[in-house]
């Protein structure tokens, strides 16, 4: 991982991210759907985020060994990430897809939101490869058993 993506100012950008467990060459528009039918998050395209941290949690939340659910959000302007009921092995292998923000090509919700959208196929200046062991120290962990809930919060490297 590169300094820099860590580093990305996330209201600023100079680079988006996506995360996804699986190894593309590119990323192309998929529809979306949010439990919660949020039309800003139920459109056709390829949904990326300013916080390497987000995207991480992506490309780790989103396949077919996972069983729980996870959501983001943004508190106190700082990236948070939430797990329920997850099953990740240290080993877990995830993809960060790196793009260089392009005003013409990402679409940003705007609101404080971290959330870029595009609807054309895109090709990254970079993936990486990331196993859940190497970022899970980014996070801080605790087990709230009454809510059957692992929370995740950011822990920023400085």
């Amino acid at each position: 991982m590169k300094k820099e993506y860590i580093e990305n100012d996330i209201d600023n950008p100079k680079y988006l991210f996506s995360g996804s467990p699986f190894l593309l060459e590119y990323l192309e528009p998929r529809k979306a759907h949010d439990k919660n039918h949020n039309p800003l998050n139920e459109d056709i395209a390829v949904y990326l985020t300013s916080s390497w941290i987000i995207a991480s949690a992506y490309s780790f939340g989103k396949n077919s060994k996972y069983h729980g659910s996870f959501g983001t959000d943004r508190i106190d302007g700082n990236p948070y990430v939430f797990f329920e009921n997850y099953n990740l092995d240290d080993e877990e292998n995830g993809y960060i897809y790196v793009f260089e923000n392009d005003s013409k090509k990402f679409i940003h919700n705007g609101g404080g939101s971290l959330q870029y959208k595009c609807h054309e196929k895109i090709t990254p200046i970079e993936i990486i490869t990331v196993k859940f062991k190497d970022y899970k120290d980014l996070y801080n962990i605790e087990n709230r058993k009454k809510w059957n809930k692992v929370n995740i919060n950011i822990k920023y490297m400085v």
